[in-house]
């Protein structure tokens, strides 16, 4: 039977923190101090059931977060141990100053789902980052007419390595590849996700 035992990861490293509500939400801390939390739903997954592509997704997650200011940095579909899945990364910001930053990776099935959530939070003095990049930006661009930065872009995450994007992203690099699925998921009735 399905359960939240249908789905595990490599844990080495992580410090398991207990079962939230048992049988449904397992937390562990990684290494870095951020939370990493497996969800089980026996419910069928609450995402867009006629979508088309990864813009429909896009389009329904930006109305859920709709006025909470949170912003997707990042939204795709791809294929985690012969199942589809659904992987994306929100900025949500906070008083007065910093940002949350949540990864999270779905494996949806027609009656029930599995989500795996990273959250990391800036911590200590904020907005170094994006000082650095904006100074860079702007010798580059004195007479201005350019885009500003994209500060939580993947491309920033090597110089800043201990930035929560940069910890969400690598947690989640991590998870997506040691990611094991049941039989009996796997054979569970699909829900449909666009190719």
């Amino acid at each position: 039977m399905t359960s939240i035992d249908s789905v595990s990861f490599a844990r080495e490293g992580y410090e398991y923190q207990g079962e939230e509500t048992p049988g449904r939400v397992r937390i562990w801390l990684t290494p870095g101090g951020d939370a990493l939390e497996l969800y089980y739903f026996p419910a069928p997954p609450d995402l867009p059931r006629n979508a088309v592509s990864i813009d429909d997704f896009r389009a329904f997650y930006d109305e859920v977060l709709s006025g909470s200011n949170a912003k997707i940095l990042e939204a795709a579909l791809t294929t985690i141990d012969e199942c589809r899945v659904y992987q994306m990364i929100v900025s949500v910001p906070q008083q007065p100053t910093g940002a949350v930053y949540v990864a999270s990776v779905t494996v949806p099935r027609r009656d029930f789902s599995f989500v795996l959530k990273i959250q990391a939070a800036e911590f200590g003095a904020t907005g170094q980052k994006e000082a650095v990049l904006l100074d860079r930006h702007l010798a580059t661009h004195p007479e201005g007419g350019a885009d500003a930065p994209d500060y939580d872009a993947v491309g920033n995450d090597a110089e800043f390595p201990h930035h929560p994007v940069a910890r969400v992203r690598r947690t989640l690099r991590d998870i997506a590849q040691s990611l094991s699925i049941d039989a009996e998921t796997k054979s569970a009735a699909p829900f449909p996700l666009p190719d």
